[in-house]
């Protein structure tokens, strides 16, 4: 057994297999993968990594088995593959690129897996998957979990699921942000599973508003702070460069952490050694222009643009600079879903339950954009080529 000292949830205690899970390198390495990638420019304590939210959100599955295997109301519900659970909790970020998610829409120049898959394809190979055949726990079943999948999988990977709850709670505390505190163990243990439906008491319908609200806030004050998306989209481009320049293989980025990608870009012989210098000293790019909704009449067209990459080259040499001088970051659209919490005893979803969370929803919108960022030495060119970039993102 080890015993680990959590800031959230106090001492947490991982018996095998899942002690020797999180001895393994590939597990090891989160410890160096900043669960908020660059969001510590604006936010200076946001250095929490994936290791401290794998080992929260393993806690979390922990207490939900423990709640389901004793409540005597749903004991027929009893989680069946309760190892598997929560070794599916503890491994649900293994595949992680460094910086998180700041660089994942560029995995595909490198022909690489999204962060979802390359979890995958680590918990069916190496040690991981030695660690589990030895333990006699169904890899099957664990990556069907970490997929959302089965009657318990939701809580995996849904709405409201152990990694939501952790991260939120986290990322709150981390950055000194009052909005991502949320009331989990309330959450834990008013939830009920009945056949493949979660059922919640109405009265405690506002601890499930709370996990929305505090995620439409966190959204909008840290995860799409300008600052991070502005540093992220500088990211991306020095990636870019150092991959079109064959100095990163695909073999390579599913291996690195944090300080293996910055040592890797600091030692290019291209511009993404002065990129990854300029975000270090955090001499960032200015926003020049942003588009919202209204801004433009065709904005669905926009979601076509698949790599945007090749719409900045198009834009910078018809504006005589350099490709990686005007970056272009589109959001990605609000997903309006239906929530998989019923209230009881209506049988209601939480949206029409609550008009808050309705409400919340169709806020979404307020918060997408369109960033254009570039140099302070272009600011002025790239603000009056409003029109023409306007022109490119939408036909």
């Amino acid at each position: 057994m080890i015993i680990l000292k959590d800031p959230l949830y106090g001492f947490i205690s991982l018996e095998e297999p899942f002690k020797s899970l999180i001895e393994t390198e590939q597990f090891q390495r989160l410890r160096n993968i900043k669960q908020l990638g660059l969001s510590y420019l604006i936010y200076p304590s946001a250095h929490h990594s994936r290791f401290e939210h794998s080992i929260g959100a393993f806690y979390l599955a922990q207490k939900i088995i423990e709640k389901i295997s004793t409540e005597k109301a749903i004991r027929k519900d009893k989680i069946p593959y309760g190892k598997e659970f929560m070794a599916a909790a503890l491994l649900h970020d293994i595949g992680h690129y460094p910086f998180s998610h700041a660089i994942e829409k560029s995995i595909g120049l490198l022909n690489g897996a999204s962060h979802e898959q390359q979890t995958i394809n680590i918990i069916r190979r190496g040690k991981i998957a030695e660690v589990i055949k030895k333990s006699k726990l169904n890899i099957g079943i664990i990556c069907d979990f970490i997929k959302g999948g089965g009657k318990f999988g939701k809580l995996i990977s849904g709405q409201i699921d152990v990694d939501r709850l952790d991260y939120l709670k986290r990322d709150s505390y981390y950055t000194g942000v009052a909005y991502g505190v949320i009331e989990v163990d309330v959450i834990i243990k008013s939830m009920e599973v009945v056949g493949k439906k979660y059922f919640v008491d109405e009265k405690y319908l506002p601890a499930f508003e709370s996990i929305l609200i505090s995620r439409y806030l966190m959204y909008s004050m840290v995860y799409m702070h300008r600052k991070t998306l502005i540093a992220n989209n500088m990211l991306r481009a020095a990636f870019e460069k150092a991959i079109l320049a064959g100095e990163i293989l695909p073999d390579e980025i599913a291996k690195f952490d944090d300080i293996d990608f910055i040592a890797k870009l600091r030692s290019s012989k291209t511009a993404a050694k002065n990129l990854i210098n300029q975000i270090s000293n955090r001499d960032l790019y200015q926003e020049a222009i942003i588009f919202k909704k209204e801004d433009l009449p065709n904005f669905k067209n926009i979601k076509n643009i698949k790599n945007i990459s090749k719409i900045e080259k198009i834009i910078a040499d018809r504006l005589e600079i350099k490709n990686y001088e005007i970056l272009i970051n589109i959001l990605n659209f609000p997903k309006i879903s239906e929530s998989e919490i019923l209230i009881a005893p209506s049988g209601k979803n939480l949206e029409k339950a609550s008009p808050m969370v309705k409400a919340l929803n169709e806020a979404e919108w307020n918060h997408w954009l369109i960033g254009v960022y570039c140099p302070k030495k272009h600011l002025k060119k790239i603000k009056k080529a409003r029109g023409l970039i306007k022109k490119y993102l939408i036909e």
